[in-house]
């Protein structure tokens, strides 16, 4: 997992049939070709040049380097939490047809898109206005050294000065921003440094500080509401948030402040019903992020809402996300919307609308639409065989197999997903599913029993234990079971109806 990143040319060779690698690569170290690409030409002619004394070296494959936006997919590659779509990743390709980016999930980022697990720079930036504005990451950092192009606020106030340069940024304000003036602080003092503020560090691995790379204005009235962190109490850890925003009010004055999308994303998370009309006009905002927009769009999947629209929005993470959420939606919808971006130009949005069709009837589909479906479908067992040492791999695998009518590879993919991953509760649940529908009752028993002493949250297990004893007709297991689920998860609104209908009848019995 580590060498993909720290080496060149890294190829993990992992071998599903055996169970075992023959990993290579070029170098043991990031290397030119790890960004520039492929170098033949390169080194050929700058030979040739040496040779003849005259002429120019040819340049390097990666074009992509020049442009901002292009620059910054380049280095998501290793600086994003992604998902690998190709065993090869070739530096130049453009990022979806290598990579599927994550989005602001819950467990990675707090609500209001500040970083809490380890997420690397990209899904922040991506949130940041440097991002919105063109800023390059080469543009703060030397690629080469790895070192930041300047030290302290001289990094930031190369830009963000008195006299800025808006030819390229039309949007700076020309603004004394290194004076306590502006950030009310002792000059060289905590408080002072640009980053303190606009850029707080966590650390992860214990050691290693990462600055949350959204670049953002410091909100601690946001974070009053949502509970979210606040730059103001890394160093006033002994303030409130209230005081923080309190001494902001003090020091500039009552300011409206404009909606966040964390105070939706918030309601969202709680799964509250009312949240899906903001959650839509979150997604239809253009002023927006695309990666918030494409949050909202798995958010109001989540809540059971559909974001058509996002089908064909320009960003193609937001069109991925919207592909992969139209999943879920009955076969009808599905065949209206999926097919015509089994053509888009990159890979992810292909393989997403290929999943998404994987069970509807093809004859429903043109012949030029099946040849794409199968071509999408190819491409999604590639990505998941480029990762199939990893159990999240195998499920997906599983799942492609039973939509595909496939029980035999549906349950390999689900064994293999356990062993690999023994409290992996999603591929213990399919499997025991399958099998209950296979005739085989005792033994989804035993898988789900087995799971029983693994799971951190069992009560999912405990209801599926229930649901099998009633396909069986044992009634008083079933009841035991249920009342266990419902113990574990008391506003789980499934389990507490079949324990009701459950117990009506054995009441009805007595």
């Amino acid at each position: 997992m580590c060498g993909e990143c720290h080496t060149t040319a890294y190829r993990k060779g992992y071998d599903d049939a055996t169970d075992s690698y023959r990993t290579t690569w070029a170098e043991a170290k990031v290397g030119c070709q790890a960004c520039h690409g492929g170098g033949r030409a390169h080194t050929e002619s700058t030979r040739a040049v040496a040779t003849a004394g005259q002429g120019t070296p040819r340049p390097t494959a990666n074009r992509a380097l020049a442009g901002a936006h292009a620059q910054v997919d380049q280095c998501a590659a290793c600086h994003a939490r992604r998902t690998r779509l190709v065993e090869d990743a070739m530096a130049g390709a453009p990022l979806l047809d290598q990579f599927m980016p994550d989005n602001l999930r819950a467990d990675l980022y707090h609500a209001d898109g500040q970083q809490l697990e380890e997420v690397f720079e990209y899904g922040s930036y991506r949130q940041s206005r440097m991002y919105q504005a063109g800023v390059a990451c080469t543009d703060c950092h030397d690629p080469h050294s790895g070192k930041r192009r300047a030290e302290g606020n001289a990094l930031c106030t190369a830009c963000h000065n008195a006299t800025p340069d808006r030819a390229r940024f039309p949007g700076l304000l020309a603004k004394d921003y290194d004076a306590p003036a502006h950030h009310f602080h002792t000059a060289g003092e905590a408080g002072s440094q640009c980053v303190d503020c606009h850029m707080p560090s966590r650390n992860y691995m214990v050691v290693h500080g990462r600055r949350d790379h959204a670049i953002r204005i410091p909100r601690p009235d946001l974070g009053a509401k949502l509970g979210t962190p606040n730059a103001c109490q890394d160093c006033h850890a002994d303030r409130s948030a209230e005081w923080a925003a309190q001494a902001i009010t003090r020091h500039f004055g009552p300011r409206s402040q404009p909606p966040h999308y964390g105070e939706i994303l918030t309601v969202a998370r709680r799964g509250e019903p009312d949240a899906a009309q903001p959650l839509n006009a979150l997604i239809s905002d253009m002023a927006q992020p695309a990666i918030v927009r494409a949050t909202a769009v798995e958010a109001l999947a989540a809540l059971g809402g559909a974001a058509p629209a996002a089908l064909h929005d320009p960003d193609p993470v937001v069109r991925a996300t919207a592909a992969a959420a139209f999943a879920a939606r009955p076969a009808e919808e599905r065949l209206a919307r999926l097919p015509a971006l089994l053509s888009d130009p990159l890979r992810a949005v292909r393989i997403a609308a290929a999943r998404g069709l994987a069970d509807v009837d093809e004859g429903r589909l043109s012949t030029e639409q099946r040849a794409q479906l199968h071509a999408g479908l190819a491409a999604f067992v590639a990505a998941q065989q480029a990762m199939a040492d990893m159990p999240s791999a195998q499920l997906n695998l599983a799942g492609l197999a039973a939509a595909r009518r496939d029980p035999a590879g549906a349950e390999r993919h689900y064994r293999r997903a356990l062993a690999r991953d023994a409290q992996l509760q999603a591929a213990r649940l399919g499997l025991a599913t399958l099998l209950a529908g296979s005739a085989r009752e005792d033994e989804a028993e035993r898988v789900l029993r087995e799971g029983l002493a693994r799971s951190a949250q069992p009560g999912e297990l405990h209801f599926a234990l229930g649901l099998l004893a009633g396909q069986r007709k044992q009634w008083e297991k079933a009841s035991y079971e249920l009342r266990a689920a419902a113990a574990l998860m008391p506003d789980h609104p499934r389990v507490r109806r079949n324990l009701d209908a459950v117990e009506r009848y054995l009441q009805q019995r007595r």
